[in-house]
């Protein structure tokens, strides 16, 4: 039996100006899964909370897809992004709104103090999205 092997493959030359453009759309996109990623982040944290030491089943589960999915956002993000900055922004962004929830939500005494500090987070935050 004569085997043709595979078909020859054909690369399509994109002008300069077009790979560019293609290679910001990814960058931004790793961003905005980047920050998805920090929201997942925040809700499994709150869910983690609210499970009673993973005693109550429907946190529970939030809290384990969330947080798997929040993992995996972080690790495609991880594929154009630095990952010092990444990962600062990741935690950063979970910190903050878990924070930030718990104080809507009541769970936890809202302070100037505390808005003042999560402002400087995100700052911060935003600084290393800037730089990087």
């Amino acid at each position: 039996m004569v085997s043709l092997g595979d078909p020859p493959r054909t690369t399509v030359q994109y002008p300069v100006k077009t790979r560019l453009a293609i290679v910001e759309r990814i960058f931004v996109m790793d961003w905005v899964i980047l920050i998805a990623s920090g929201v997942l982040e925040a809700v499994w944290a709150t869910a983690l909370g609210q499970s009673n030491g993973l005693k109550k089943r429907v946190p529970t589960i939030i809290f384990a897809v969330a947080a798997v999915l929040s993992l995996v956002g972080l690790g495609i993000a991880l594929n154009t992004l630095p990952t010092g900055t990444a990962y600062a922004v990741w935690t950063a962004t979970g910190a903050s709104l878990t924070v930030a929830w718990a104080m809507i939500t009541g769970a936890e005494k809202a302070s100037l103090i505390k808005v003042l500090l999560l402002t400087g987070i995100v700052v911060c935050v935003v600084g290393l999205k800037v730089l990087a």
